[in-house]
């Protein structure tokens, strides 16, 4: 396959990566991390500066104001995450699992934020990770608002690789639309290769617009018999929680 990246841009954005998780570098720090010239270095942390991307102070480079207003998009995500925090540990407490917030970006579902099971034993995941948009009970969820005709838009427009055998068909995402749309909810049990079931819900704004959806993630058999109801049951709670609170926030945050 064909390589149509530009090598300096790349440098330049594992320059910015670097500094976002360890600030506070010299120019040769950089560089040996990275495995860059030094001259290179020189020149990508100058092209840097005069954007005001990053800045030196005492011969450290850190990252610099410059960019928040390129950040400015994802603050309707980082409000989302800040309403859904305590709703989603409170789903934690009571299910036992593993709890997922995700939003919908193009063809991907993106985890915006997880709280980990108390559990020896669960399922565990990075904040960050991106799955096809059509993929399990978390699909259905971001598409609890989309009407007949675009669910077959959406299936029609999704690439072959994007669905998996025995887990994520055509048929399996109708069908769990379907059943979001009766209890406000979704299973999606015995059917992953890897013997994860889901239950999901979608959240919603004050307009009614689906905007993102809570996950509870569990192993085969963490959903049996009075498991799920209460796993429903909890779902809805948390969702509404964090729709309530999505309004306050704001406000207290102005």
């Amino acid at each position: 396959m064909r390589d149509n990246t530009i090598p300096a841009v790349t440098k330049a954005m594992r320059v910015m990566g670097l500094l976002a998780v360890d600030s506070d570098l010299s120019q040769k720090e950089i560089a040996d991390r990275l495995a860059i010239a030094s001259t290179t270095c020189f020149r990508l942390l100058q092209t840097l500066a005069a954007q005001d991307w990053v800045r030196q102070e005492r011969g450290l480079w850190r990252l610099s104001g410059g960019l928040r207003p390129l950040l400015a998009g994802f603050d309707d995500q980082r409000h989302l995450v800040r309403c859904s925090e305590e709703p989603m540990r409170e789903l934690g407490r009571v299910t036992g699992l593993s709890i997922k917030l995700s939003v919908a970006e193009g063809a991907m579902q993106l985890t915006l934020h997880k709280v980990e099971s108390s559990r020896a034993v669960s399922l565990t995941g990075r904040v960050g990770a991106r799955y096809a948009v059509v993929l399990g009970g978390t699909a259905a969820a971001l598409h609890a608002d989309r009407s007949a005709d675009e669910i077959e838009r959406i299936i029609a427009a999704t690439p072959d690789d994007h669905w998996r055998v025995g887990d994520s068909l055509p048929e399996h995402f109708r069908s769990r639309g379907t059943e979001l749309r009766a209890r406000g909810t979704v299973g999606n049990f015995g059917v992953h290769a890897q013997g994860i079931d889901t239950v999901a819900a979608p959240i919603r704004d004050g307009s009614g617009r689906v905007i993102a959806a809570i996950s509870i993630l569990g192993l085969r058999g963490d959903f049996a018999k009075e498991a799920e109801g209460i796993a429903r049951e909890a779902i809805l709670v948390c969702t509404s929680n964090i729709e309530r609170n999505l309004p306050a926030a704001r406000g207290a945050a102005a």
